[in-house]
């Protein structure tokens, strides 16, 4: 056994060492890796557009109402820096930093430090969430709204003289999360924690009086259920009209998952990936990946967190512990219910990030359990698992992207400058003066982009829609992905009109060619 001392300092380096790391990856490469998509670009024209008193869409892509609380923090962040690729992700990226330093503070008052130093260890580390913190989207605040929505209850659940005031914070966090995106709603279990032991006052302790209450409880959750499903649903649906959201057979859908043991299997493996990092590399990145030996790292550290929980739940008898996996178990099941285990795959992974603040937190808590049992041994395994966790994200992340570009959807590959940036730039060295140029892009994936960066100079106009006919003044091209029916469509239409196309290629950082700019020469 070492000296107390030593141990401390080497926990103290391997905590510095791994937080550290999980901050620098939220802003390496980040105006770059991976390629900026089109909902980042949508995000940073609504927020300028914000902050120069103009209109801005309500509403996102996906119908949701638009998140202030993420458009004008980003907007003022505007109101500093130019448009430039880093400033818009740069407020995501500091939001999740920010949900670290939150978590632990919340952590350490409602377990203390070692739970703390363990839970915000584990989320700095985080695949996805370093990943998502590295996104302009609405659902890169999640996991600091639920996050702090779990927290709160479970110190209503605690703290049981000043349980009605954590229990309003819950609140108000958890309709900042689900304003955020609505698939937050599913940290919703843990708000009945800090109601929980008022209730328990009301129990009888006759099992006659025990009984009745159980009756009468049941009655009115059923009173409800009905009021919901013949009173508040069908007054939603007639309110909003037809919706993908509302429209759809919730109740059937959850009961053939119930019934379907390849859904269980699916989600249960979908979920070990959301932490492993495989779901979000073959979304983004696309590397030569040895899927098993992430599965059997998940698997086993499921069985080491249930094992450590299990034996903390038996010592100590902590409410708080059995709150936790309450709401925890809760989530991931109504999840798999209503969300599915095709809400956890890759490309929509991000519904998921709601799943991540109450998993990690069971696994601080599985780690304490441990450290009474085998501190050093828990220590050493802990710490290689986190480095695996920081180089494997190294190595299939951001080495990937910087020698292949990157091999997902096109508009995430990129090169040492973020190709949509190099076709402006390109477009923008060619001009004459201050010229009008029309610039064409008729994939979402390249308008929105290119059209924020553009947004300062009043002569540059970015379209979707290719016009009737060129120009009378100006010029004018298209740029559009190597490959794709768009590019097809506009060597079309400069053919049918007798013009001619000056093409000129920019390359991903695997050299290949990625994102065709054609000048239209009259």
């Amino acid at each position: 056994m070492p000296a107390p001392h030593v141990e401390r300092r080497v926990v103290i380096a391997i905590v510095i060492t791994l937080i550290g790391i999980g901050v620098v990856f939220r802003f390496m490469h980040l105006g770059t890796i991976p390629g900026i998509n089109g909902d980042e670009g949508w995000w940073g024209v609504q927020s300028t557009r914000w902050m120069h008193g103009l209109s801005y869409e309500a509403k996102t892509t996906s119908g949701n109402p638009i998140d202030m609380a993420f458009l004008v923090p980003l907007g003022l962040l505007h109101g500093l820096a130019g448009p430039s690729f880093f400033v818009l992700r740069l407020f995501p990226a500091i939001a999740n930093v920010v949900a670290l330093g939150v978590g632990f503070s919340l952590a350490r008052k409602l377990y203390g430090s070692p739970t703390a130093w363990i839970y915000t260890c584990a989320l700095a580390v985080a695949p996805t969430a370093i990943a998502h913190s590295r996104f302009c989207q609405d659902p890169s605040q999640s996991i600091l709204w639920t996050s702090i929505t779990m927290f709160l209850a479970l110190l209503g659940l605690k703290d049981r003289r000043h349980w009605w005031a954590y229990l309003i914070a819950a609140l108000l966090a958890f309709g900042m999360g689900f304003w955020t995106h609505p698939t937050n709603v599913f940290v919703a279990p843990f708000l009945v924690l800090p109601i929980v032991p008022i209730v328990r006052r009301w129990i009888p302790e006759s099992r006659r009086g025990r009984i009745v209450f159980a009756a009468s409880a049941l009655a009115a959750l059923l009173v409800i259920v009905v009021i919901v499903l013949f009173v508040i649903w069908p007054a939603l649906k007639s309110r909003a009209g037809s919706s993908v959201l509302l429209d759809k057979p919730w109740l059937s859908a959850a009961a053939e998952r119930v019934a379907s043991p390849a859904q269980w299997f699916e989600h249960v493996r979908n979920y070990g990936r959301l932490f492993t990092g495989v779901t979000v590399y073959r979304y983004m990145s696309m590397p030569d990946l040895t899927v098993w030996g992430y599965g059997a790292s998940a698997l086993l550290v499921m069985a080491a967190t249930g094992a450590g929980v299990w034996r903390l739940i038996r010592l100590e008898r902590m409410s708080l512990d059995v709150g936790l996996v309450f709401g925890w178990g809760a989530a991931w099941l109504l999840f798999f219910l209503f969300a599915g285990p095709e809400s956890i795959r890759p490309h929509v992974e991000r519904w998921g990030l709601v799943l991540i603040p109450p998993a990690l937190l069971l696994l601080a808590r599985g780690m304490v359990g441990w450290l009474a049992y085998r501190r050093l041994a828990t220590l050493a395994v802990a710490t290689v698992l986190a480095l695996a966790l920081l180089g494997t994200f190294y190595a299939s992340y951001f080495h990937e992207f910087q020698t292949s570009g990157g091999r997902s959807h096109r508009t995430f590959k990129t090169a040492s400058t973020e190709p949509k940036q190099q076709a402006l730039e390109r477009i923008l060295d060619e001009r004459k003066g201050s010229e009008p140029v029309l610039i064409i892009t008729q994939e979402w994936w390249q308008y929105w982009p290119i059209r924020y960066l553009a947004q300062p100079d009043a002569a540059i106009t970015v379209e979707m829609k290719v016009p009737d006919s060129v120009p009378a003044s100006g010029r004018m091209y298209f740029v559009d992905f190597v490959g794709t029916e768009e590019l097809a469509r506009a060597r079309a239409w400069i053919a049918e009109r007798g013009l001619r196309g000056r093409e000129s290629a920019i390359q991903s950082a695997g050299g290949r060619d990625l994102v065709t700019i054609t000048e239209v020469v009259r």
